[in-house]
């Protein structure tokens, strides 16, 4: 500020010394100094002073001159200083160059003040302010130190100190970090507008069988619905698993809400094979004795999949069966299963498998004369698929039905039920002594045993003569 004035005011004597005038100038030094400090006292009032305070003078104005200024200075300038101690004082802060060939020191010059600086140092200050200028400007703002709780906050530099925030209550700034905390993160206020997505190719539904993985029919927290089996045996299962692979448990779990499902038609064994075969997509091996209640407990749950797997399973047993070597069990239990399909599942499919195998067989004849001996325990639809493995050869059924009622003590139901559905006037004509022969056994035991099943005998002989007259 003193500087700048003196500046302003007084001037700066910019003449350089030459070599000539050394002398005249260190002689004159005294009475110049006294002077240019009456010249600045009477002409820098106070009043011009306090004008000329940076306060009071604009930046741009104080800018430019101190640019302007920086440009005008030489090596050579002289500076006028105010004396600390004598409030002002004039020095001149360049020297006259001395002659080479003079060493003699001057005794009119003044002694150099402490306040003074080179030339050279002021204008190494003024470009390090300068710089620092430049950085304050693009110097972020100082933020509120909120750690230590104070309001201003210290740069690493020991010298700058960082500004006051003025922080309003309303500045974010100013909350406290730990009211965030228990401030509940809500979502976006509702629009009333609806998101969609038009083009979208329809997924396809989830085809089965798939594996599932077995693993999951163990696990407790999958497995929220109850197959109680025979006994009171708990077999668990998964509703979503179960739903994909029957239409009937998609019903029990999703219409009518059910957790436990009775199955106590069933033994424990064939429902865990019926879970295995639809959580892995594979039907794995089958005992015998489970295998009409796997196929029939598929056919009751609509597994359509699972019904197509038991059909091939059926199919490929019977064709395992070697027709040279036949064994009467084997027979027996495709005869029986298809039997049972038919009557429970009304399926004809099994029975077809379970005859041509029979049929293609040498022993059909030893099959029906074995399978009639337990005529008592057969049902009637066992008794239609015995006609319909017979075929056309009624003999295969009319003998071993003479070998019964030679001990037997009356007509059974069975019995009548088989000739009645057989066609006995082909039979009469290919072979008469057998039919005379049955006929003889019927009027026997229908005299021993009630007048009805003796005229039924009576009846069923006028039936053969007539369809034997008319064809």
């Amino acid at each position: 500020y003193q500087r700048r004035v003196r500046e302003v005011k007084v001037g700066v004597v910019k003449t350089p010394p030459t070599q000539g005038s050394r002398q005249a100038l260190e002689s004159d030094t005294t009475a110049d100094a006294s002077l240019s400090y009456s010249n600045a006292t009477s002409t820098a009032s106070l009043e011009d002073v306090t004008d000329l305070h940076p306060k009071n003078i604009p930046k741009k104005a104080t800018k430019n001159k101190r640019k302007e200024n920086n440009m005008n200075k030489t090596p050579t300038e002289v500076k006028l200083k105010v004396d600390n101690a004598s409030s002002s004082t004039l020095v001149s802060d360049a020297k006259p160059q001395q002659s080479e060939q003079s060493a003699t020191p001057d005794l009119h010059k003044p002694e150099a003040n402490l306040n003074d600086i080179s030339v050279q140092e002021m204008a190494k200050q003024e470009n390090e302010q300068n710089e620092k200028v430049k950085k304050k400007k693009k110097k972020p703002r100082a933020k509120k130190n909120i750690t230590d709780g104070g309001d201003s906050a210290k740069t690493p530099d020991s010298n700058v100190i960082a500004c006051q925030l003025d922080v309003s209550d309303d500045h974010p700034l100013q909350r406290d970090v730990t009211d965030t905390k228990n401030e509940e993160i809500k979502g976006p206020e509702p629009i009333g507008k609806i998101l969609s997505l038009d083009g979208q190719n329809e997924p396809s539904s989830a085809l089965v069988p798939i594996n599932f993985g077995l693993e999951l029919l163990e696990s407790s927290t999958h497995n929220n619905v109850q197959l109680i089996a025979a006994g009171g045996a708990i077999v668990r299962a998964n509703s979503v698993i179960l739903s994909l692979n029957s239409s009937v448990f998609h019903r029990i779990t999703t219409k009518l809400e059910l957790e436990e499902v009775e199955m106590t038609e069933f033994s424990e064994q064939p429902i865990k094979i019926f879970l295995e075969a639809i959580y892995t997509g594979k039907l794995p091996d089958v005992p015998s004795e489970c295998f009409r209640d796997v196929n029939k407990i598929s056919h009751a749950f609509k597994v359509k999949w699972m019904e197509a797997r038991c059909f091939e399973m059926f199919y490929a047993f019977s064709e395992s069966i070697d027709s040279r070597c036949l064994d009467y069990a084997d027979l027996l239990y495709i005869f029986e299963e298809a039997a049972f399909v038919l009557s429970k599942l009304n399926k004809r499919e099994f029975l077809m498998v379970a005859l041509d195998k029979i049929k293609s067989s040498l022993y059909r004849t030893d099959f029906i004369d074995q399978y009639l001996q337990q005529l008592d325990h057969r049902e009637q639809h066992q008794l239609e698929m015995i006609i319909e493995l017979a075929e056309v050869n009624v003999e295969m059924i009319v003998w071993p039905l003479i070998k019964q009622l030679e001990t037997a003590t009356s007509i059974s139901k069975n019995t009548k039920f088989l000739l009645e559905k057989s066609d006995l006037s082909l039979f009469w004509i290919s072979h008469p002594k057998t039919i005379d022969r049955l006929f003889e056994e019927l009027g026997r035991v229908g005299e021993m045993s009630s007048s009805n099943d003796l005229r039924w005998a009576f009846e069923l002989l006028n039936k053969t003569k007539r369809n034997d007259s008319s064809t």
